[in-house]
């Protein structure tokens, strides 16, 4: 369960940057010099993804690593890693 919600508190810690853009007003600034709105949202969910998958790179590495049971029986590493990074998919692109 802890793990779950520092997953929903780094996953809304994303929003800020957004946040930040739209109050200085550089999304306005990007638009103006021809970036798309697509394109816009595609760089920051790929950006977004690649900073969330360094917690959870770590978060696998310490399961592997202490082996706990509740992730690593039955060989479920791969599911409980598959879950975390589709978690964040979710997350970030909402």
């Amino acid at each position: 369960m802890c793990v779950l919600t520092g997953y929903s508190i780094t996953t809304a810690s994303f929003a800020i940057y957004e946040v930040g853009e739209h109050h200085s007003g550089s999304k306005r600034l990007q638009h103006i010099a021809g970036i798309s709105e697509p394109l816009y949202w595609a760089v920051n969910f790929f950006y977004d993804m690649v900073v969330y998958l360094i917690p959870v790179t770590l978060t696998v590495g310490v399961i592997a690593a202490f082996q706990v049971p509740a992730f690593t029986d039955r060989q479920n590493l791969a599911a409980v890693t598959l879950l975390l990074v589709l978690f964040g998919s979710v997350k970030l692109g909402v």
